[in-house]
């Protein structure tokens, strides 16, 4: 019995100390990697930076942390082996290092872990900015022209239909909030063409030319009555470097050819302006070709007619200043404007035949040349004086417009088609010739002081 009792004693305390011995085994911490990420140059800690640990030779993290504050990390959860420790935050390099592990019963500390800023080579930034194409003010809305490229390549009509409270029609009128009692100037200035026909000045102002087009919707005592609904005041571009500049703008095609200048020269008080742009089109040619069925009881009766064509168009405007500063005061401006606008139509071998069935009943051939040409001239003298307070001015324009235009039409009936003998000819001449001249002093003084 004695026996028994200490066996029991024996067994019981054997077992007690393997099981305290596994508890104590069990609670045992596990190995971690211990680093502290700082900044290379500061030495100041990088707070949460990321460190992560890679199997060499795979791209998969199998254990990772995310550093404190005082960017401290502790790693846990790997095995024996080689491993690649990278710790990356954003703006700085990435810090890699290869770690050797033989044993998960200690902490491994791998102390400081220094990490340089990372320099980023930027592309290229470009900035783009619109330029404004309205601007309002008290008495009038200015349109900036020469800010919008879509009119590149027409002329003023096209320019004009982009502008506020404007309306151009197809035949190039122009109204002004419903009304076409307006006045059309041309750098401050009126003009012939204008005067007996704003479509046609329009059509000889080349789009590249505007700088800009003032609507003046309440015009004061110094523009003529006509204009009661308003006034358009066309800018053209102006070069007032000093020195002496010339920019040629060419090109020549098998269907047409341009020809653009802008130049000046300046010294001291005086200046000399040249500038312009015009387009000639040529070998423009065209064909067409009907036919007409006229069904009738003895048969099929048909007309065929076909014509050649050949349009050749000139168009342009150029023009010449002069400028000098008699003293600061006193100015004297001259200008001479020439502008065109030439369109010629032919229509050659326009042949007429009226068959019954296949039988040829008659032919007829005609040739036709219309002519649409139209050309001015402006040269103007001006003086100008200003004071000394703001706003006060003495001004004394002189004009001299001449618009000369001719539309004709030529028909010619041909009783052959080999054009040898004329049947009849038809002709029709319209000339026309505006001249005018134009002296007008304007003195202009402000209310107050303050030039308002």
């Amino acid at each position: 019995m004695k026996k028994l009792l200490n066996l029991l004693v024996l067994f019981t305390t054997l077992f007690g100390s393997l099981a305290l011995a596994q508890q104590t085994s069990s609670s045992k911490e596990p190995a971690r990697i211990i680093g502290v990420a700082k900044d290379l140059k500061s030495g100041e800690p990088v707070g949460y930076a990321t460190a992560a640990l890679y199997k060499v030779g795979s791209d998969v993290s199998i254990a990772g942390a995310v550093a404190d504050g005082d960017g401290v990390f502790y790693i846990t959860g790997f095995s024996t082996g080689t491993y690649e420790l990278q710790v990356t935050f954003l703006g700085y390099e990435t810090v890699k290092r290869t770690i050797n592990i033989n044993s998960t019963d200690a902490d491994i500390n791998l102390g400081e872990i220094g990490m340089s800023d990372e320099g980023v080579a930027l592309e290229e930034v470009t900035v783009q900015g619109q330029r404004e194409l309205i601007e309002e003010r008290v008495d009038r809305t200015i349109y900036k022209a020469e800010n919008d490229k879509t009119t590149a390549g027409g002329d003023a009509t096209d320019v004009l239909r982009r502008v506020p409270m404007l309306s151009v029609d197809l035949d190039g009128n122009v109204s002004m909030r419903g009304s076409a009692n307006i006045l059309v100037l041309i750098d401050n200035r009126p003009s012939a063409i204008a005067a007996s026909s704003i479509s046609d000045a329009l059509r000889q102002i080349p789009a590249d030319e505007i700088k800009a087009v003032e609507v003046i919707t309440s015009p004061s005592a110094r523009f003529d009555a006509e204009g009661t609904s308003g006034v358009i005041n066309i800018v053209t571009k102006k070069n007032n470097l000093q020195g002496m500049t010339l920019n040629i703008n060419s090109g020549a095609g098998l269907r047409g050819s341009n020809l653009g200048l802008q130049g000046s020269a300046r010294k001291g008080k005086f200046g000399f302006s040249l500038g312009g742009f015009g387009r000639a089109g040529y070998n423009i040619l065209g064909r067409f070709e009907n036919e007409q069925l006229f069904p009738q009881q003895s048969g099929l009766t048909s007309i065929r007619q076909s014509a050649d064509t050949e349009r050749r168009d000139m168009f342009g405007r150029y023009n010449f200043g002069v400028d000098y500063e008699i003293n600061k005061y006193n100015f004297i401006t001259g200008s001479v404007n020439f502008g065109f606008r030439n369109s010629n139509n032919e229509q050659m071998n326009f042949l007429t035949q009226t068959f019954a069935g296949s039988q040829l009943l008659s032919s007829q051939n005609r040739t036709t040349d219309t002519r649409d040409n139209s050309n001015s001239i402006d040269v103007s003298l001006n003086y100008t004086k200003t004071f000394e307070k703001k706003g006060r001015e003495l001004s004394i324009l002189t004009l001299y417009s001449l618009n000369d235009r001719e539309n004709s039409f030529t028909n010619t009936l041909y009783e052959t088609e080999d054009l040898e003998e004329v049947l009849n000819r038809i002709r029709n001449v319209n000339p026309s010739k505006n001249e005018e001249f134009t002296a007008q002093i304007d003195y202009v003084t402000p209310l107050n002081e303050k030039g308002n």
